[in-house]
């Protein structure tokens, strides 16, 4: 069924039971005989119908006699009696009988030629209206084949400029499921170049800056309200792969193919069924150069309502092989400001279970470089408690090795202010068995001089409450040796005393020493005491 006839469009047009009960209408004012015969006797309603038969094939000589008249007219290389018809009915209002002529011309006389060279006439004169309603009026009345083999003539005579006006035409008179009901047949018959074409021009003959993206967004919404979703996808693609990726990222048009349409009608979702991720992510890539953030967070959330946690997963991960962590990374914040943080965990996770952790630890670091560290806290901690702490390791390790351990030590620093100690403290001990004390230490210490010592401190306490005192120790001992995090070993050592914890210290500078690390007690000692304290 065509996009008229599933909907009730603008309360224009019949309701579809009645389109099918009687395709060919009447009058307004037979219409109206109509409604009063419908409260009469069963005999005048028999007569009534006797009369509806006679009227249309009175109604079907009239328009062969003026379909005919007008094609030997064009044969004949006079265009005025056909313009003069058009104009005639058009500009009264009679666009029934504009329909039916038009069909008498293309379906009857089978002379879709003669029609869109008139069509073309009338958009050449000026009267892109009169054109508008020609191409309009038999679809209408479900008569679209009139509409699509005009359309597949002049397609096929290169005219796509002019196809393009006239549907622009047709869009901006209120008919846009007339255009709808075009670009849908056409890519259900294999058209679909012809569809692409038509968009793209449609689209690009406004200015750079106004484009005609709205009145082809707003064709696209009626595509999609009456379920043929596949089709705007299928024209999509097309556009990517045609070198129209610019127009296809046009805002309006953009929120037609990713936005928060429906969940069972979303175009985003029959992209991805078509294998087409590469497309979803290169618009999305076009609209983040935008800056059209929204239409991406809306893109994202709808397909999460929709259950399509696969399609999220495949965008995300095509957006990592593609070295675009800027765009994942603003995403993810941007869901986490929306309060989306399972969305935006689950845009992560995809990264991770895809066995992507370098592309988490660069988005990661793209997120607190661009001032969101508190989303990037927020997301690890969802991901942690949802079992995915192995491979957030493995991102950390990363981040520390990439030479990003200030961005390491601020999610850390702003985890360990939300009161997750614990989930550090697992952190650094992981850490500290996969690249070793040394380098944890030197990223415990940048910890350090962030915050105060007071953030080593409490994972060196949280450490040896867990039973993992030889972590700790071996930390320490790691600090004391290095002559830049000296003075953290120190400050640690001194805050633990102060807050009561010497026990705890004694145990720690204890095993050093049983690990044959004397020399980094004695640092320590020395630095304490230089300091005006002392431990031992």
């Amino acid at each position: 069924m065509s996009c008229l006839s599933k909907v009730k469009y603008q309360g224009r047009f019949r309701n579809s039971e009645d389109d099918e009960a009687d395709p060919c209408a009447l009058p307004s004012s037979e219409d109206a005989a109509l409604d009063v015969s419908r409260m009469a006797t069963s005999d005048f309603g028999e007569s009534t119908g006797r009369f509806r038969r006679a009227w249309d094939e009175f109604e079907g000589g009239c328009s062969g006699f003026f379909a005919a008249s007008i094609i030997n007219s064009v044969e004949s290389g006079d265009m005025r009696c056909a313009l003069t018809t058009m104009r005639a009915f058009s500009h009264a209002h009679i666009t029934h009988c504009v329909a039916r002529i038009t069909e008498a011309i293309v379906l009857d006389k089978d002379r879709p030629d003669i029609a869109a060279a008139v069509m073309m006439q009338l958009m050449e004169d000026g009267e892109a209206d009169v054109a508008a309603d020609m191409a309009s009026a038999p679809v209408k009345r479900g008569r679209l084949a009139a509409l699509f083999r005009v359309f597949d003539r002049l397609m096929a005579e290169g005219e796509v400029a002019a196809v393009a006006d006239l549907l622009l035409e047709v869009i901006r008179r209120g008919d846009a499921p007339v255009v709808a009901d075009l670009l849908t047949a056409a890519v259900w018959v294999g058209e679909v170049g012809y569809a692409r074409d038509a968009v793209a021009v449609l689209i690009a003959r406004g200015c750079p800056v106004c484009r005609h993206g709205a009145e082809m967004a707003e064709a696209m919404g009626w595509m999609i309200r009456v379920g043929e979703a596949f089709a705007v996808a299928e024209i999509a693609a097309a556009l990517v792969d045609g070198g129209g990726l610019a127009l296809v990222s046009d805002p309006p048009i953009a929120a037609a193919v990713l936005g928060g349409t429906p969940p069972d009608k979303f175009p985003c979702v029959e992209l991805i069924r078509l294998g087409r991720v590469d497309a979803v992510a290169h618009i999305c890539g076009q609209l983040a150069y935008k800056e059209c953030w929204g239409i991406l967070y809306s893109c994202f959330e709808a397909l999460a309502r929709s259950g399509n946690h696969g399609a999220s997963s495949a965008i995300m991960q095509f957006l990592a092989i593609k070295q675009r962590p800027d765009i994942i990374a603003t995403i993810v914040a941007g869901l986490v400001d929306r309060d989306q943080i399972g969305l935006a965990a689950a845009c992560m996770a995809a990264l991770l279970d895809g066995q992507q952790p370098w592309a988490a630890a660069t988005v990661e670091a793209y997120m607190v470089s661009s001032g969101h560290v508190r989303a990037a806290a927020t997301m690890e901690a969802a991901l942690s408690d949802a079992g995915y702490e192995p491979l957030l390791l493995q991102a950390s390790m990363l981040l520390i090795r990439g030479g990003h351990t200030q961005e390491w030590a601020a999610v850390a620093q702003e985890l360990l202010r939300s009161g997750r100690f614990a989930m550090v403290a697992d952190r650094v001990a992981g850490l500290a068995s996969i690249i070793g004390p040394v380098l944890t230490a030197s990223a415990l210490a940048v910890l350090a001089r962030r915050d105060t010592s007071e953030a080593a401190a409490l994972i060196l306490l949280e450490l040896c409450a867990s039973g993992r005192e030889a972590v700790a120790a071996d930390l320490l001992a790691a600090l004391a040796n290095g002559r830049r995090s000296m003075p953290v070993a120190r400050d640690t050592v001194i805050l633990l005393v102060r807050q009561g914890h010497a026990d705890t210290v004694a145990a720690l500078l204890v095993r050093i020493t049983t690990n044959g690390q004397a020399d980094a007690v004695l640092r320590i000692n020395q630095a304490v005491r230089a300091a005006g304290r002392q431990v031992i």
